[in-house]
C-alpha cells in the first residue's frame, strides 16, 4: 500500500508540474467531454499523461476518467479527475485539484486508497483504507465542530437553475461562516483536516470522480460523507450518475446539517 501511495505521490506532483510549467496557456476548448461537461485541451493531456504513467507501473490496471469515460482492465480501477476546478485553472485561482481513487473492485465502497493534490500549492491529502488520513505526511483529524451555529460550512452555490439556491437558504441562514471555492475534492480534503467543518453540494450535478479519491480521506479522518439524503454512498462506479453531498467532520453536525436542509 506505501508503494502504491508513493507512486500516485509521484505521478501527480509531475503532472501538477507540467500544468504549471508546460500545459498552462493549453486553454483551447475541445467539445464536451463523456458527461457533457466543458473540455480543455489542459484537461485532456493531464489525463492521459496521469493515465499513461499509472498504466507503466500498473499495466492492468482499470480507469473511470473524467474525459474519457471507462478505460478497460482487470484492475485495480482507478478513478480520475485530472483537473478539479478547471475554471479556476483557467482564470488562475488557486483553488484546483488532481484527484485520484484507487478501489480493488469497481464499486464506490471498495476505495482502499485516495490522494488529492492542490496544483497550484502542492499540498497533498492522502487517505488509506484502515490506516488514517495525511496533509504532506502528518496525520490530520476532522473537526469535532457539532453544532452549525459554530460551524465553517462549504456550500457550492452554482446551481444550474439559480431559482434552486434557495434549497441551502436554511443552512446559509444558521452556519457560523461560509466558504466556496470550486473544487469538490480540495473542499472536501478540508473538512478532512479542520479548516472547514462541514461542505455540502446539493446540486444534484456531482459525479463520483470528483469526490471519491476526498471522500476515503475524509472518513479515515473521523469524518462522516453521504449523499444528499443521509444514505451511504455505495454502488458500482458509474461515471453517468449525479450526486448530492454532505461531508462533516462528525455525526452530530452531520444530523443537524441533514435536518436543516428539510426545512422548507
Amino acid at each position: 500500500m506505501e508503494e502504491l501511495v508513493l507512486v500516485l505521490d509521484d505521478i501527480l506532483e509531475r503532472v501538477r508540474e507540467k500544468l504549471l510549467s508546460e500545459w498552462r496557456e493549453e486553454r483551447d476548448m475541445l467539445g464536451f467531454n463523456v458527461k457533457g461537461d466543458e473540455t480543455r485541451k489542459f484537461d485532456v493531456m493531464a489525463e492521459r499523461f496521469l493515465v499513461d504513467e499509472i498504466k507503466k507501473r500498473y499495466p492492468e490496471a482499470a480507469f473511470f476518467a473524467e474525459e474519457e469515460g471507462e478505460i478497460g482492465g482487470e484492475g485495480p480501477f482507478i478513478v480520475l479527475d485530472p483537473v478539479d476546478g478547471s475554471t479556476n485553472f483557467l482564470r488562475g485561482i488557486g483553488a484546483c485539484s488532481v484527484s485520484v481513487a484507487v478501489a480493488d473492485e469497481p464499486y464506490l465502497e471498495s476505495v482502499k486508497v485516495g490522494v488529492v493534490k492542490n496544483l497550484i500549492s502542492g499540498d497533498t491529502y492522502v487517505g488509506v483504507k484502515g490506516m488514517g488520513a495525511f496533509l504532506n505526511g502528518r496525520l490530520i483529524k476532522a473537526s469535532d465542530v457539532s453544532e452549525l451555529g459554530e460551524a465553517i460550512v462549504g456550500v457550492d452555490l452554482d446551481f444550474p437553475d439559480r431559482t434552486e439556491v434557495s434549497k441551502v437558504f436554511p443552512l446559509i441562514m444558521k452556519a457560523r461562516k461560509l466558504r466556496k471555492i470550486g473544487s469538490n475534492a480540495l473542499e472536501i480534503a478540508y473538512v478532512a483536516h479542520g479548516g472547514y467543518d462541514a461542505f455540502v453540494d446539493v446540486r444534484g450535478v456531482l459525479t463520483c470522480e470528483s469526490f471519491l479519491g476526498a471522500k476515503i480521506i475524509l472518513e479515515e479522518a473521523g469524518g462522516v460523507i453521504t449523499d444528499g439524503d443521509g444514505r451511504e454512498i455505495k454502488g458500482k462506479v458509474d461515471l453517468s450518475k449525479r450526486w448530492t453531498i454532505i461531508a462533516s467532520g462528525n455525526r452530530i453536525l452531520h444530523n443537524e446539517i441533514s435536518k436543516v436542509l428539510k426545512e422548507k
